[in-house]
């Protein structure tokens, strides 16, 4: 990034001019004042809302008399004034329009952020359905989803803290917490552990879930994601941190506790028996996709007397002319469960229904044969 933009605004104009002369979409309007003063607003095009920059900045200042008009005259909602030229590049390529002019021999420079609305509509996310309870969803958009967490903490307690990762993506990061709910020793360390991140670039929370982690390569999910608002707000309210990152629908918590994943939003919204019952349930099927694969290569390897007569009887039969170990059946039928989550989430969804259901077909007719 140029770091020795001069302070005169024609100079400004010429440097600026010069940093994105091979962007096509890169503007630079300057506009006459009737007292003589020129004001050049520079904003990339195709990043900025059109319409908006024309109503709220271009016409008013085409109506401004004198230069001590320009704050009072334009129509953004929030103006802010740049004290270094050298800002005005990082500016303009965040999505902002930067004002600048010559008043009484120095430059002033001015920032409002013009950047189009872009991304998706609120919606339901895919990987957290619920059947009772809110269905907004985050979406690609930091502001958005800061937004949508003040929309439901509505106190002054929930905090706000930005700061910027990625050498050439220069990602938006928000540190989000409840003062006096967190822990200050939790918030402290995630801002540590962001800041020293050194990336090319950021593209999704998941680069910084890496680093956020306490170890590099952990057995198990040591920082929380989730994409819906209501579960990031309630544990806010339970005194995590939360980090939301510009372009991922993802929102990371810290810490993170290998029983929140035995747990749904859902549960607090049901009678506590229910809740419970259906949280025993996960728990048996964790411990049954766990353990169950190894007692049977167990049980059919080592204590055949263990099984009961029929069933082994069944096996046996279904078994003589394989030539693969009872563990060697299990790997390989493991392998092809992967192997059918991944046709049905990666494929297309018209091809990947159709490989799931006739996958299961398939494993549901080796079933039968195999008695159990």
């Amino acid at each position: 990034m140029n770091t020795s933009y001069p302070s005169g605004a024609r100079q400004l104009a010429d440097s600026l001019q010069n940093a994105f002369s091979h962007d096509c979409d890169f503007a630079l309007r300057p506009i006459l004042l009737p007292c003589g003063t020129t004001v050049y607003i520079a904003s990339f095009t195709n990043y900025c809302d059109k319409k908006y920059m024309s109503e709220a900045l271009i016409r008013p200042l085409l109506r401004a008399e004198k230069t001590k008009d320009i704050p009072s005259c334009l129509c953004a909602s929030r103006l802010m004034e740049i004290s270094d030229p050298a800002e005005c590049e990082r500016e303009v390529l965040s999505g902002n329009a930067v004002i600048f002019y010559d008043d009484e021999n120095k430059t002033v420079l001015w920032r409002t952020d013009v950047k189009s609305s872009n991304s998706r509509s609120i919606s339901e996310p895919e990987g957290e359905i619920v059947i009772r309870g809110p269905r907004e969803g985050f979406v690609e958009s930091a502001e958005t989803n800061v937004a949508l967490l003040r929309k439901r903490l509505k106190t002054k307690a929930l905090t706000v803290e930005k700061m910027t990762i990625g050498t050439y993506t220069d990602t938006d990061v928000f540190i989000v917490y409840l003062d006096g709910k967190a822990d200050p020793s939790v918030v402290d360390e995630v801002k540590k552990r962001l800041s020293a991140i050194s990336l090319p670039s950021v593209m999704d929370s998941g680069y910084l879930e890496q680093c956020l982690g306490d170890r590099r390569y952990p057995l198990f999910p040591d920082v929380g994601n989730s994409e819906k608002p209501d579960k990031v707000a309630a544990k806010l309210t339970g005194g995590r941190v939360a980090v939301i990152c510009d372009g991922s629908p993802c929102v990371l918590t810290l810490p993170y506790f290998f029983i929140e994943s035995m747990q749904s939003a859902e549960d607090y919204l049901k009678s506590p028996y229910y809740a419970t019952f259906v949280r025993i349930l996960r728990f048996i099927g964790f411990a049954a996709a766990l353990f169950l694969p190894a007692v049977y290569v167990a049980l059919l390897q080592f204590d055949p007397s263990a099984i009961p007569y029929s069933l082994y009887r069944t096996i046996a039969v279904s078994r003589a002319e394989i030539p693969f170990t009872p563990f060697s059946e299990i790997l390989i039928i493991l392998i092809a469960f992967e192997v059918i989550r991944e046709v049905g989430v990666r494929m297309p969804r018209a091809v990947g229904d159709a490989v799931s259901i006739v996958a299961g077909i398939i494993l549901g007719d080796a079933a039968i044969k195999a008695g159990i």
